[in-house]
């Protein structure tokens, strides 16, 4: 059997190995220059965030319409029964892909909640009573 040469981080970035050889702070220095090589290949994802959307309470759909330009969203149900979410149009109680559990309270901030990153289609929204939720998306 041999014994792993010691490499330099590419080398290691590229073959996977060999950590052994390395000492911890070597160990440790050579993660974060693959994390840093990692972060500069995906670019910035977050910060520059903004949004145009209407706050408030709403009670009807769809909650929104495909936007190329959406990088990230947040809904949130404020009613106590659940919400029925569809990622795309005519969401109803048997046709769906999330529920959302109601809170406790009408708007007491303890609904369920979902956030996508990424997801640019349409989304639609569906409840046994009268829908009631937050949403907002950032670009």
């Amino acid at each position: 059997m041999s014994t792993p040469s010691c490499t330099t981080v590419e080398a290691i970035i590229n073959q996977g190995g060999p950590w052994g050889c390395r000492g911890p702070g070597e160990q440790i220095r050579g993660a974060l220059a693959m994390l840093e090589d990692l972060a500069a290949s995906l670019g910035t994802i977050s910060g520059g965030l903004s949004t145009d959307t209407t706050g408030g309470l709403k009670t009807a759909g769809p909650v929104a319409t495909a936007n190329p330009s959406r990088r990230t969203f947040i809904l949130q149900n404020q009613a106590t029964t659940p919400l029925f979410v569809k990622f795309g149009s005519s969401a109803s109680t048997t046709d769906y892909h999330v529920v959302l559990k109601g809170g406790t309270a009408v708007q007491d901030g303890n609904g369920g909640t979902v956030s996508l990153n990424s997801y640019t289609g349409a989304i639609s929204v569906a409840s046994a009573t009268t829908p009631s939720y937050t949403f907002a998306e950032f670009q």
